[in-house]
C-alpha cells in the first residue's frame, strides 16, 4: 500500500515478475489507478541454487552452497534442475534493459526482486560481457548495495543514458524496512 501511495500520477505500465509477492505488491497500485496496463516480464529473482535440491532447507543450511556458487565464479554453471546460470540470469537482465529502451511509455513501474534489480542497475550503468570478472564484479556490488523490500528506485533513460537514483524507503514506516 505504501508503494502505491508514492505514486502521485499513474504509471503508463505496471510490470511484475511471475512471483506472487510482486503481483500482490502491485495490486495496491492497480487498485489506486483503475485500468492500468499490466504485463508480466521475466524480472524474477535469480535462481542459482536448484530448488529441487534445496527444497525444505533453511537459509542457514544454504549459505555454504551459496558461497561456493559465487566462489566458483563460473558464469555457465547450473546447480541443478530449476536453477539458472549467471549467463542465463544476465541474459534476462539484458533482455529487460533492451525492452525498456524499446518501449515508448513515459513511466513504467517494475515490481521485481533485489538481485534482479541490482543486476539491472549494474547493467544499465555499464553494459558488459558475461565472464568470471563480471560475475565477481556483480557479486561485489550486490554485497554492498542494499535493496530493501518495497524500496523504490527511479531510473530515467533517454535511449542513450540513464539517470539512476538510489533505492528510497522514505515512503515506508521505519518498522517495515527489511532487506
Amino acid at each position: 500500500m505504501k508503494v502505491a501511495d508514492w505514486f502521485g500520477e499513474p504509471p503508463a505500465l505496471v510490470v511484475t515478475s511471475s512471483y506472487q509477492r510482486t503481483t500482490d505488491t502491485a495490486a495496491y497500485l492497480v487498485q489506486k489507478f483503475d485500468g492500468l496496463a499490466r504485463e508480466q516480464w521475466a524480472v524474477h529473482e535469480m535462481t542459482f541454487l536448484s530448488p529441487e535440491s534445496w527444497r525444505g532447507s533453511t537459509f542457514a543450511e544454504r549459505v555454504p552452497q551459496v558461497e561456493a556458487y559465487w566462489r566458483r565464479c563460473d558464469p555457465s554453471f547450473v546447480d541443478g534442475p530449476g536453477a539458472e546460470s549467471f549467463d542465463q540470469f544476465l541474459a534476462r537482465v539484458t533482455a529487460t534493459a533492451a525492452e525498456l529502451e524499446r518501449r515508448s511509455e513515459p513511466t513504467i513501474a517494475i515490481f521485481s526482486h533485489g538481485h534482479f534489480l541490482r543486476a539491472l542497475l549494474w547493467y544499465l550503468l555499464a553494459p558488459r560481457l558475461c565472464d568470471a570478472a563480471a560475475m565477481r564484479a556483480f557479486r561485489d556490488l550486490a554485497a554492498v548495495t542494499a535493496m530493501p523490500n518495497a524500496s523504490i528506485t527511479e531510473m530515467v533513460g533517454d535511449g542513450a543514458r540513464w539517470r539512476i537514483g538510489g533505492p528510497s524507503v522514505e515512503h515506508l514506516p521505519h518498522d517495515l524496512i527489511t532487506t
